[in-house]
């Protein structure tokens, strides 16, 4: 049996009868029941074009653009933080600094 994973499927639709074993016949109605997947952090972030590589000319003043690199999460970003994506640089990068969270 496969474990849920609900990058593939998030909802499953239940149907389910009471049925009178001495006669054979349904004694309710059909019932329907919606079965929701919640998300847990399955999947890491990943960069999207990577590897990145990018020029700046020599004595740019401080703050200089350099460029934009993006990630992403497969996780729900309905679930929570699971999908949160926060950038950051290595230590021992003094010249450059990055957005957290663009």
């Amino acid at each position: 049996m496969q474990k849920l994973d609900r990058e593939k499927q998030s909802l499953y639709i239940l149907r389910a009868q009471v049925i009178d074993t001495t006669i054979g016949k349904a004694v309710e109605p059909e019932s329907e029941f919606v079965i929701r997947v919640s998300d847990v952090n399955d999947n890491e972030p990943r960069f999207l074009d990577e590897p990145y590589e990018a020029i700046v000319p020599e004595m740019s003043p401080e703050g200089t653009f350099v460029i934009k690199v993006t990630a992403n999460d497969a996780d729900d970003p309905t679930s929570g933080y699971h999908a949160r994506i926060l950038y950051n640089l290595e230590q021992g990068q003094p010249y450059f600094s990055v957005e957290p969270t663009t």
